[in-house]
């Protein structure tokens, strides 16, 4: 059938449609025009609340008495309002739309097109008084109901300045808008700009590119978008829109809203086609409206011809790093890097093992086969991913190990397929690290808040992020701390009681039960203890006047006691001597120059020495040192520093050929700093105990109880005001 005979059949559908028309008020809707609505329930989600606000906070202004100004006032609340303006947008728009009714928020272009022709089709008084029996209100505000950000109608009895619009043809009653609060009003119509339908089409493609000989699908859709039924619509299939019709067919009869798919195409690429050729197809329909609107047609899709594919190997790894007991995975593959013909490949998988030492050796060769097994692969489309490897470790291979997958394409007669012929190897590796841990014994661990100085709020919320593992022999390893952990912020893989977690844990686990706060309903919310804040006290003010010495290198053994004010950097170790309280506050960095102790014995409370180090720089730990006793706070000045560096010089990345990797460090009382930098890559390797053995430890004295520097016998607690990352080093 020709187009020529498809437009004589659209005069008839426009004919039949007007006749429809006449009648159409005799059939109004009491509101709500939405059937399936009732008063005081939501248009979008049918909730029920009794009390609201405007639909439009604050109404429409003076200067809104045009098509134009109206449309860009509502556009504007809906693409930039509040939530309240948003939904009253979209809420007004979808009921000038009228039956059937929408409820998209927002509405879709197709939608939003439509609704401007409508609104420049009426007739509008900007400015009168309508007598209304139905009004409607946002729900979001004044209580009445959950409060939803909604729009509902209500019956209600009143005379308001309002918009009203109407149909220019016949005068007939189509929308009403109250102009001081934007609600939509109704005396008995039902709401909608139009009772005509509309209909539109259009074409899509099931691939946008394709090469030579491949099949493409074209299919054609045409859609009434109401908001009467359409009947008597032809269509017509093009490769052009100045071309003959392909296919023609109809007369179709729509519902209100109904789309339907008129016609599916498969199209082959001819052989020859060169690149860049393009082959499209549209859709016509005749008539577009309920008035006669004539021939329309769809926006063209195309599939654009692309050249035949270009072959990569690749290959990936998960994790990127492993210990004792993990697998990784190792996943080989073979991608496209543009569309085309299936090619059949084959290649290899070679397997190699390089300890720290050097020297790789070779584990063996494999085929590469799909996921069925089959070692010829199709590689067709985007490209095709290849059966998973898989390597586990065990608890005794050297850290620093690296295993090695390399994926390589076989086929000499692929050459032609390659960017380059670095592009059929792909090789990636997973390196045998450690994870190091840190243990706090004898007291408790806080991690948040600061330093009263820095900020009076101490509110800084900080978290706890550590490792914990299970070990091939059942058993596990990772940090803890003896007592309680408390963090202002979440705490992840970090046991408290002595207990090791794994992961988030479970409510109830024992790793766990000293974890404040731990009652939460979900793991993800382990710590975030209560407190509003934690403030450290950084004794700065109590020893500031301290009598004052200058910068530089002091042995603790041979000083008497004293306090002093360390007017530059300084650098600390030696004994303690028995029963000697020695302070030092220093404006500037300290460094620990070797190791600092007490005596191993005591013959009485008043031979416990008392060491305390105050700075407002940071605190450095050389690799060398190995044990720390006293009380060192760091409180910097709150940004860069007041760090706790257990592993100074810091080099990164973090490797255990670091020099602190095979020193363990211990600290004997406790630690206040802005940030604690747990760097030591001590331990976490070998078998038995020896893989459980921490980098850190830090014992909370006794002896602090007994007799400290700050003159009282209230212990502290070791503290962090930051995030502790325990990294893999290797």
């Amino acid at each position: 059938m020709t187009f020529k005979r498809m437009a004589q059949f659209g005069s008839l559908a426009i004919v039949m449609a007007a006749a429809f028309l006449l009648g159409y008020g005799t059939i109004a809707k009491a509101w709500p025009g939405v059937p399936d609505r009732g008063s005081w329930y939501g248009y979008f989600d049918n909730i029920r609340d009794t009390q609201g606000n405007s639909v439009i906070s604050g109404g429409y202004p003076d200067w809104v008495n045009s098509a134009d100004t109206f449309i860009n006032f509502v556009q504007d609340r809906l693409y930039n309002g509040s939530p309240q303006d948003r939904t009253g947008a979209a809420f007004t728009i979808d009921t000038m739309l009228g039956d059937p009714y929408s409820r998209d928020q927002p509405p879709s272009a197709l939608e939003m097109q439509i609704w401007r022709s409508q609104v420049h089709a009426a007739s509008v008084n900007w400015f009168t008084n309508f007598t209304y029996t139905v009004n409607t209100y946002w729900q979001g505000d004044g209580g009445g109901g959950p409060e939803p950000n909604d729009d509902a109608f209500y019956y209600e009895d009143g005379t308001r300045l309002s918009m009203v619009f109407t149909d220019p043809r016949n005068g007939r009653l189509l929308y009403v808008i109250k102009r001081d609060c934007g609600n939509p009003l109704t005396n008995g119509f039902e709401p909608g700009l139009s009772r005509d339908w509309t209909a539109t089409g259009y074409t899509t493609v099931s691939s946008p590119t394709a090469v030579p000989g491949q099949t493409v699908t074209f299919q054609h859709y045409v859609k009434n978008n109401g908001p009467t039924t359409a009947s008597q619509i032809w269509w017509g299939t093009y490769s052009d829109p100045a071309a003959p019709p392909i296919l023609t067919d109809g007369p179709d009869t729509y519902d209100p809203g109904q789309v339907i798919n008129v016609n599916n195409e498969d199209f082959t690429i001819p052989n020859n086609a060169p690149a860049g050729a393009q082959y499209c197809r549209l859709v016509k329909w005749d008539p577009s409206n309920s008035a006669g609107g004539g021939i329309a047609q769809g926006v063209p899709a195309c599939v654009t011809v692309v050249i035949p594919a270009k072959l990569k190997a690749v290959m990936s790894v998960n994790p990127s790093s492993i210990i004792g007991g993990d697998t990784a995975t190792f996943t080989p593959g073979i991608s496209v890097q543009s569309a085309g013909n299936p090619v059949t490949v084959n290649c290899t998988i070679t397997r190699t093992l390089t300890p720290p030492s050097g020297g790789a050796s070779n584990l063996g060769n494999q085929p590469c086969v799909d996921s069925t097994g089959n070692p010829n692969i199709i590689v067709s489309g985007g490209g095709v991913t290849l059966r998973p490897n898989t390597y586990t470790s065990t608890d005794t291979i050297a850290v620093g190990t690296k295993i090695c997958d390399t994926i390589t394409i076989t086929n000499p007669t692929l050459a032609a397929y390659y960017n380059s012929p670095a592009d059929k190897t792909a090789t990636t590796c997973v390196v045998v690290a450690k994870t190091p841990y840190v243990r706090f014994m004898g007291n408790d661990i806080f991690a948040g808040g600061d330093f009263a100085s820095h900020s009076a709020a101490c509110n800084i919320q900080a978290n706890i992020t550590t490792v914990g593992r299970t070990l091939s022999d059942g058993s596990t390893a990772g940090s803890v701390v003896e007592y309680g952990a408390f963090a202002l912020g979440k705490i992840t893989s970090f046991g408290s009681a002595s207990k090791v977690l794994i992961g988030s844990g479970a409510l109830g686990d024992a790793a766990r039960q000293f974890t404040f706060a731990n009652s939460e309903p979900t793991a993800s919310k382990l710590g975030y203890y209560g407190a509003a804040q934690h403030c450290i006290n950084d004794y700065i003010s109590q020893f500031s006047s301290s009598p004052t010495i200058g910068a530089g290198s002091y042995n603790v053994s041979t000083r008497g006691s004293g306090a002093w004010h360390v007017t530059g950097t300084l650098n600390l170790s030696g004994t303690m001597p028995a029963g000697g309280t020695q302070v030092y506050y220093a404006d500037s960095d300290v460094t620990i120059g070797g190791n600092l102790q007490y005596p191993t014995t005591y013959s009485n409370t008043s031979s416990i020495p008392s060491l305390l180090v105050i700075t407002k720089g940071n605190i450095f730990v050389p690799a060398g040192v190995s044990q720390m006793d006293g009380v060192y706070i760091a409180s910097g000045n709150g940004n860069t520093t007041g760090v706790f560096y257990t592993c100074y010089p810091k080099n990164e990345p973090a490797s255990i050929t670091n020099a602190c990797n095979n020193s363990q460090l211990t600290v004997n009382g406790s630690v206040s700093a802005t940030r604690i930098d747990l760097f030591r890559s001590f331990g976490a390797t070998g078998s038995g105990n020896s893989r459980k053995d921490p980098a850190e430890i830090f014992n909370f004295n006794p002896e602090l109880y007994l007799h400290n520097a700050l003159g009282n016998s209230t212990g502290m607690t070791v503290q962090t005001t930051n995030q502790l990352d325990l990294p893999p080093r290797f």
